[in-house]
C-alpha cells in the first residue's frame, strides 16, 4: 500500500493513496486539541506499526497532511528531532540551496551584537541595511528559514515552498544544537 518512505516535494499534488499507510489516520474535531496535529489537516501520520518515514534520512515523529477534494496532496508539515541541527541544515543546503527567506532570532542577533532598533531613524535603516545573512552554522539560529521551489508535474512547472521553523528542544535554549523542527511543504498553485 505505501509508495513513498521518503517524505519531500516529490509528493505534492501526488495521489495521497500513494504514501498511506496504517499508521495514518483521519483528523477529527476531537483532534484539534492536539498540537501535534495541524488544525484543520485532513490526515495525521504517527510511525507505530512500520518503520517510520523519513526526511533527509532523519525520523518523521509525526506529521499531517492537507488534501484537495479529489484526495492529492496540497501541502503538509512534519516534526524531526536532531541533536546536531548544523549537520541537518549542511544537508538541507546540499539538496535545496541557499535559503530564499529567513526570520533570525534574538539569540542570532545577539550573537552578532545587533540591538535591533524599536522605532525608525537613518540609523535604524544603517542597522537593517548591514544585517548579517546567516550561515548554513547558523540557520538553527533563525526562527523560520524558507525555500521556494521549482517542482515539475505532468502539467507543467508549479512553485512550492519550504519553510522550517526552528524550536530549541524543551528545557534548552538556542545555543543547544538539538532543535525540534517544523518541517512545512506547500504547493502554491494547486486548485482545491
Amino acid at each position: 500500500m505505501m509508495g513513498y518512505a521518503q517524505l519531500n516535494e516529490s509528493i505534492l499534488s501526488k495521489d495521497f493513496i500513494m504514501i498511506k499507510n496504517i499508521d495514518f489516520r483521519s483528523v477529527n474535531e476531537e483532534d484539534y486539541d492536539n498540537l501535534d496535529i495541524e488544525y484543520k489537516s485532513d490526515y495525521y501520520y504517527e510511525p507505530k506499526n512500520e518503520p517510520p518515514m523519513t526526511f533527509l534520512g532523519y525520523p518523521v515523529s509525526f506529521a499531517s497532511f492537507y488534501l484537495t477534494h479529489d484526495e492529492k496532496i496540497k501541502s503538509f508539515g512534519m516534526q524531526i528531532l536532531t541533536d546536531n541541527a548544523t549537520l541537518f541544515y549542511q544537508k538541507v543546503k546540499e539538496t535545496y540551496g541557499s535559503f530564499s527567506v529567513s526570520s533570525p532570532s534574538v539569540f542570532f542577533f545577539e550573537k552578532h551584537g545587533i540591538s535591533l532598533p524599536k522605532e525608525y531613524s537613518e540609523e535604524a535603516e544603517k542597522i537593517i541595511a548591514n544585517l548579517p545573512i546567516p550561515t548554513v552554522e547558523e540557520y538553527k539560529d533563525t526562527r523560520t528559514i524558507s525555500w521556494y521551489l521549482k517542482i515539475e508535474r505532468s502539467t507543467g512547472a508549479d512553485n512550492a515552498t519550504l519553510k522550517i521553523y526552528n524550536h530549541p528542544v524543551k528545557g534548552l535554549n538556542f545555543e543547544s544544537h538539538d532543535r525540534e523542527l517544523r518541517i512545512v511543504f506547500s504547493l502554491d498553485d494547486l486548485e482545491d
